[in-house]
């Protein structure tokens, strides 16, 4: 089914949907616009805004203040399973070089 605007509705096979004109009732003609086209833009009449210089002062100074308490002592972290594992990977890996030297 297809509907007319002007309330008609009328059978249109699938094929011929979008290729119908309608039911032939008198249509409106619609006008073409007809609006001015501007050829160039108007310049832009924004003026610089003109700001005050200003002095440029120095940072602040803070007083350094050292860190006065002593380190604490350096505690050696044990190692985690893998580093263990992997240093006697290396160390079977050596005695074995070694032994095959001899």
């Amino acid at each position: 089914m297809c509907k007319c605007v002007c309330g008609t509705t009328r059978v249109v096979r699938k094929d011929n949907l979008g290729h119908v004109q309608g039911c032939g009732c008198e249509r409106k003609e619609y006008k073409f616009r007809t609006g001015q086209i501007k050829t160039t833009a108007k310049p832009s009449t924004k003026k610089a805004r003109i700001v005050s210089p200003k002095a440029v002062s120095a940072p602040a100074k803070m007083p350094h203040h050292e860190n006065q308490e002593p380190r604490p002592q350096y505690q050696q972290r044990s190692k985690s399973k893998r580093e263990l594992l992997e240093e006697r990977l290396m160390q079977m890996q050596l005695e074995k070089e070694l032994s095959e030297l001899w």
